[in-house]
């Protein structure tokens, strides 16, 4: 940056040491130097001089603005009140130089109680040295503006041209995805696993082509997330406990990113069903919500005030791995009895079994219901009686607004689904108002749609609906 730029300059009665030596340092760099004061040690008004030097900022008298007080907190808040002006509070240089970079801030400050007079000049030196970068940061930046001229909602805006990606993984293959601002899914692609050579350059290919089919780069890809068939940490970074699928390494979420050069986020493949259908599905203008995929297992995604509950230890929703049967079927997370293995499609595998015959299937159960076999008949309810119990536990500990079910069980609407829900409303305490039992609605693609969303779980106070 050129030192001919004119800088704009003020203190209280504590920054007043340090702002001397400031003063004496840009001087000797051949900065152009405008002092607003305070010239007094004694007691003074920090924002008297934040507005002086602020609105020699806004006015364009100065190009930029350096303050100081005891924090540089109270003296910011001043010259942020002024139009047009981003002042920022830094402690180190590299926070200085990304708040031009990337916030395009115009004023600087910082605190004489807080840091010393040779971390002072390398911030200074840090801030004037950047230049704003421009490109992804100019829309947030022109956010900010948008705050200051009343637009009531900044969020709409936000999310226009945005574009998130989503990645379903499962065991024999990978589903990638593209959600646009309104977190409509615009282009989607299925690639069996068996035919990876490598999972981060075939997930690249695949994005590309799917950027390339609604018209974007990838480049305007502004986060992934990630469906994970495990138990992942509340922040998306780390994958707690998977099945054996051998791409799913520790550093999965690095490696990915590296591979990509977009911000990676995942979740548990269930809990994203449920984020998918809270933000654009049945869930959407509710603010809790249980979602169960009723599969070859059970997988349970909650959602509480408009936040993914994850739970203290993260193991939050694993209904499948309630006990059911004492001393029962022996289940894959190790224990026994759990209601997966009798109340979802591998239990009913092994019903089936039993009472039909080798190599019958849960499907074949149901069919020997529909046709008068008693002794299906009662499995079948025997079964919907353990997940109904189950629900209703969920529904009693956690006062949901809506239970929705998905997966290839709940298509079983006579023998399953039907009886389920009127098992639930019999036997839940509510208090006269009885949650939505209901179907999901987007299908299959829940998990993709609620991991390109996953970025957005970690705001607060709740994200909420389109």
């Amino acid at each position: 940056m050129e030192q001919t730029i004119k800088i704009a300059v003020g203190c209280d009665h504590v920054g007043l040491p340090m702002k001397r030596d400031i003063l004496s340092y840009l001087s000797k760099k051949g900065y152009q130097i405008v002092d607003f004061g305070t010239d007094s040690g004694q007691r003074t008004d920090y924002p008297i001089y934040g507005k002086r030097v602020a609105d020699a900022v806004a006015s364009g008298d100065c190009r930029f603005g350096i303050l100081i007080c005891g924090t540089g907190v109270g003296i910011s808040l001043a010259a942020n009140k002024v139009r047009g002006i981003r002042a920022v509070v830094c402690s180190e240089p590299y926070s200085a130089s990304l708040a031009r970079q990337h916030n395009d801030a115009n004023i600087l400050a910082f605190g004489a109680r807080v840091i010393g007079g040779a971390t002072a000049e390398m911030i200074v030196d840090a801030f004037l040295g950047a230049e704003y970068e421009g490109g992804r940061h100019a829309k947030r930046v022109a956010m900010l503006t948008d705050i200051e001229n009343g637009v009531a909602d900044i969020g709409a805006l936000a999310q226009q041209n945005i574009f998130r990606a989503g990645i379903d993984i499962g065991g024999t293959k990978i589903g990638v995805g593209i959600l646009d601002g309104e977190y409509r899914l615009c282009a989607r692609e299925t690639v069996p696993v068996s035919t990876m050579k490598d999972v981060f350059e075939t997930v690249g290919t695949v994005l590309d082509t799917l950027c390339a089919r609604i018209g974007i780069t990838r480049a305007e890809v502004v986060s992934v997330g990630v469906g994970i068939p495990g138990t992942v940490s509340a922040d998306g970074r780390s994958i707690l406990k998977v099945p054996n699928i051998d791409i799913l390494t520790e550093t999965f979420a690095d490696d990915l990113e590296a591979a990509l050069g977009i911000p990676v986020t995942m979740m548990q493949d269930s809990r994203a069903a449920a984020w998918g259908e809270y933000l654009c599905g049945s869930g959407k203008g509710l603010r809790s919500l249980i979602c169960m995929t009723l599969g070859t297992g059970i997988g349970t995604g909650i959602v509480l005030d408009g936040h993914v509950y994850h739970g203290g230890l993260g193991c939050a929703g694993e209904l499948g791995h309630l006990p059911a049967v004492p001393d029962g079927r022996i289940c894959g997370c190790g224990r026994h009895g759990c209601v997966e293995k009798y109340a979802a499609g591998r239990g009913l595998d092994m019903t089936a079994r039993e009472l039909l015959g080798e190599g019958a299937a849960a499907a074949d159960l149901f069919s020997a219901a529909e046709n008068g076999n008693q002794t299906a008949v009662e499995a079948i309810s025997s079964a919907v009686r353990m997940l109904g119990n189950t629900v209703v536990s969920a529904v009693n500990l956690l006062s949901p607004e809506a239970i929705l079910f998905s997966g290839g069980l709940a298509a079983q609407k006579k023998w399953y689904l039907e009886p389920l829900i009127a098992y639930v409303k019999e036997h839940c305490y509510t208090s006269g108002t009885m949650p939505v039992l209901a179907c999901a609605a987007l299908g299959d693609a829940a998990p993709l749609i609620g991991a390109a969303l996953a970025p957005l779980a970690a705001a607060a106070p709740g994200i909420t609906a389109k």
